[in-house]
């Protein structure tokens, strides 16, 4: 009945006779095709809107949280240890266990990251397996935030599935925002207040009138600020970004100006954690946070880097130089996406689709090449805002169509499509590095190596700790001890305290909690502690003296060896 339709209307005067016009013949397939993926496209979009609203919701929610876990908790568990993660996670035990940061053991940086896994191995115990789940949790919780705020950007479901995909597949996320370090708590923070304060703007513009909550909105959206700077300490040059936007968004009145007042209360209350840490031991804090950070070739210097050092790397960073780092192009794609969002918003949407990620992502960007030593994984704070930057770039392309022979052809979709291909091969190049082979990757930098990175290798090593029997330990890696029943020395919970005992006078190092590579030779010599973990970061020219100054080897892991004292020598 279909194809009898469809012949009569193309002007073939016979429903039956095709044998003299071939072009009816050609048209038989495209006929009964169209004839029938119509209606059952139509009866799919019937029976989808005929479910209630808030089941549809629930289903969308639910598959965008699927695949956000499909990615991300399995690229969290399988990563390559950081380096910095040992000593963050040694914090949060510690902290689980009653010691207090600064004031007991040296910290390097902001106390919520390692309160917040804290709490949690109070809960369930300390545990690598256990702190990258959270950590994956943390990073699914950005992309769906990512996911929001696009969405409500563009109006479109389109810009905040384009948008999540983009965070997903960038190899900054998946090596550096699923692990444990203050990346993406502090990223997680600055997405819900940019959240908040788009549903602040957003809500003025659509109704005309502001909302009941918006008080309790605006101080939400300045606690979750001062968390993210508790976490980061740059991340203080957002709480300007925020209130400006509140302001340029909505107008200034007698109770817009109230609204103001809530954010700076927000904000205040999120900065204690910092807060209540000077409060405690307000000399160790200032170090431990940032005099600590200037310190280069073993002396004091500038906290923040110069030209000539940080130009090259952020070149390198966003693909701009001879010579990139890997992975780089993605960074400058994005980049690129985000500036095209900019005109896009400029010259075709309303004014009330602007999302605050539009200033924030530069003011990042910025932030981050302040410090004296600039890595490139640093640029992953600003992943998020990219993504939903780009987001809203690709979701205008996608409406491109081309007009030709009375049709329309989706030109802008197949564009997007190349693009979104093309970026996601190129993170699962990145997945890859990240792993399984380790190339380039910072700390690990070959296949070599890798092993000594693998949670389960360091898991192997808690347990033969474990079987010495010994309550207290040394290492120059405090990673080795997270999960153990034994503890290490407070004064090597962390490995960057021996580099800043190298400019501290001896009554320093004591009130900082660090020492040096000197005194961890003394300790050597004179037996104590017991037992000795010898594996990453160990400088062969102590871990020598072991064996000379009566130290036996007890067990080996990989690359890990462990010694415990028996008759002291003389090992001068």
């Amino acid at each position: 009945m279909v194809f009898r339709e469809r012949t009569r209307v193309s002007g073939h005067p016979s429903e039956g006779d095709t044998g003299s016009h071939p072009r009816a013949v050609d048209e038989l397939p495209m006929a009964f095709v169209g004839g029938m993926v119509a209606p059952a496209r139509r009866l799919a979009m019937a029976a989808w809107g005929a479910r209630p609203l808030w089941l549809r919701t629930l289903l969308r929610i639910s598959a965008i949280v699927g695949a956000l876990i499909a990615v991300l908790l399995p690229a969290s568990l399988g990563r390559f240890i950081d380096g910095d993660e040992g000593y963050l996670l040694m914090a949060a035990r510690l902290i689980s266990e009653g010691h207090v940061p600064y004031r007991d053991f040296f910290l390097p940086q902001g106390p919520l990251l390692p309160f917040c896994f804290g709490s949690f191995f109070r809960l369930v115990g300390p545990s690598w397996l256990g702190a990258r789940l959270l950590a994956a949790l943390i990073a699914v919780a950005m992309g769906f935030l990512v996911y929001c705020e696009a969405q409500s950007a563009t109006r479109k479901q389109s810009g905040g599935l384009i948008a999540a995909a983009l965070f997903v597949g960038s190899g900054l996320t998946l090596g550096w925002l699923t692990i444990v370090k203050g990346y993406a708590l502090s990223a997680l923070c600055v997405l819900l207040a940019v959240w908040m304060a788009g549903i602040l703007a957003r809500s003025d513009e659509k109704a005309g009138r502001i909302p009941r909550y918006d008080l309790l909105l605006a101080a939400a959206s300045g606690l979750a600020i001062g968390l993210a700077t508790s976490t980061r300490l740059y991340a203080v040059f957002v709480m300007p970004v925020i209130g400006i936007y509140l302001v340029a968004r909505t107008g200034w009145n007698r109770r817009r100006s109230r609204r103001l007042v809530a954010y700076g209360l927000g904000c205040a209350l999120g900065l204690l954690p910092l807060l209540l840490s000077y409060a405690v031991a307000p000399e160790a804090f200032v170090f431990d946070t940032l005099l600590y950070h200037g310190i280069s070739g073993g002396q004091r210097a500038s906290l923040f880097g110069d030209l000539a050092h940080n130009g090259p790397v952020v070149l390198k960073s966003l693909g701009l130089a001879a010579k990139p780092y890997v992975g780089s192009g993605q960074v400058l794609a994005l980049c690129v996406f985000a500036l095209v969002a900019m005109i896009v918003r400029w010259l075709r949407m309303r004014r009330r689709a602007v999302s605050a990620t539009v200033a924030i992502w530069p003011v990042l960007l910025g932030a981050s090449t302040l410090p004296r030593f600039v890595h490139p994984q640093y640029l992953c704070l600003v992943i998020p805002f990219l993504a939903i930057e780009a987001g809203i770039a690709l979701a205008a392309v996608a409406s491109w169509q081309l007009r030709a022979d009375g049709r329309r052809w989706p030109v802008g979709v197949v564009l997007v499509l190349v693009c979104l291909g093309y970026y996601g091969a190129s993170g699962w190049s990145e997945r890859d590095r990240y792993l399984h082979t380790g190339y380039g990757v910072n700390g690990v930098w070959s296949p070599q190596h890798a092993r000594e990175w693998r949670i389960d290798t360091v898991v192997a090593v808690e347990k033969e700790i474990d079987a010495q029997g010994i309550a207290v330990a040394a290492s120059w890696w405090p990673g080795y001890f997270v999960a153990t029943r034994t503890s290490v020395l407070p004064e090597l919970a962390n490995d960057f305290g021996l580099l800043a005992a190298e400019v501290l006078t001896p009554e320093e190092r004591q009130r900082f909690h660090v020492v040096s590579q000197a005194q961890v030779g003394n300790m050597i010599r004179a037996g104590l502690p017991r037992l000795f973990v010898e594996g990453n970061w160990a400088p062969a020219s102590w871990t020598a003296l072991l064996p000379r100054c009566g130290y036996k080897l007890q067990g080996t892991v990989h690359n890990v060896r462990l010694w415990t004292a028996g008759r002291l020598l003389s090992c001068e």
